[in-house]
């Protein structure tokens, strides 16, 4: 199999409800995910390796290829794009299109002045810009800086996916994975609390949580 190309699952009973098989690409700022869906699940789509015995017929399953990409300057319309209607799920008041310009003007004056072990990502799916992802890797924690996808695109399991990666990248190093999420924001709180982190600590508007890889 080349990197980057679905696995052949032709023929293949692929087990179901186990966890899903990231496959990163080993560039560095770019990786890629193969995530066969159906039904709002995820199965494994290279290995084959799961205890389950829940069999699901490869015909029926559709395939996603997520992958990241180090954002540039050329992608603030994207981002300011991702972000205003994501800003607009919470906030009903927001014009999406004033909030969008008004982004694409501010942007530039502070883009790529983050930490140096800030990266800023494009989430791609099937090749189209969906989301943003920063992470910020510190010397004793990952810190997860923000993920935003687009609300067409959500409910996929594409920002789980993303944060798996994260949990697994905690477990691997030892160091702790943290993000902050808005107190509002209960969706997310839950998820992440599905994902296994926990509140550490908080602000008057967010709430901080964190992922022990010893926990």
């Amino acid at each position: 199999m080349t990197p980057g190309s679905a696995p052949d699952t032709s023929g293949t009973s692929l087990p179901q409800f186990c966890r899903e098989v990231r496959q990163m690409r080993p560039d560095a700022g770019r990786g890629e995910l193969v995530i066969s869906t159906s039904g709002g699940r995820s199965w494994q789509t290279a290995g084959l390796e799961c205890g389950c015995d829940r069999p699901a017929n490869a015909e029926t399953l559709g395939t996603m290829i997520i992958s990241l990409r180090e954002a540039t300057a050329d992608d603030i319309p994207v981002l300011a794009t991702v972000l205003a209607n994501v800003q607009a799920q919470t906030d009903p008041s927001v014009d999406i299109e004033k909030a969008r310009l008004s982004m694409i003007e501010s942007m530039p004056s502070y883009f790529g002045k983050d930490e140096p072990e800030s990266l800023l990502s494009i989430i791609e799916l099937d090749g189209r810009p969906i989301g943003r992802f920063r992470v910020v890797r510190f010397e004793d924690r990952i810190f997860l800086g923000g993920i935003q996808i687009h609300p067409d695109y959500q409910g996929r399991g594409i920002g789980t996916q993303l944060i798996m990666e994260l949990i697994d990248e905690s477990r691997a190093t030892g160091k702790p994975l943290q993000l902050h999420v808005d107190r509002v924001n209960t969706r997310a709180q839950q998820l992440y609390e599905r994902l296994g982190l926990r509140r550490y600590g908080a602000s008057e508007t967010d709430l901080h949580l964190e992922f022990s890889p010893r926990s």
